[in-house]
């Protein structure tokens, strides 16, 4: 799964879209808003999986590198 499906935007979307689709992502699965050990265990693994993809496209230096590996693994 890429860091754009995980955050729910497009390829294209801009550094705003992406930034906001975090701080979203990151609300839904904050582990405080989650009750239960088993659902607090699946928000904070998918809250991980969300920072990971932020950190893979939050730049346009990390953006160009995870945008050319997508790229390699389609070809």
């Amino acid at each position: 799964m890429s860091a754009y499906e995980v955050l729910r935007v497009a390829v294209d979307a801009t550094q705003e879209q992406i930034d906001n689709a975090f701080f979203k992502e990151q609300e839904r699965w904050s582990p405080d808003g989650h009750m239960g050990e088993k659902t607090q265990d699946k928000a904070k693994q998918r809250l991980l999986e969300v920072i990971r993809a932020y950190e893979q496209i939050a730049t346009a230096e990390s953006r160009k590198a995870h945008d050319a590996g997508l790229k390699s693994s389609i070809e």
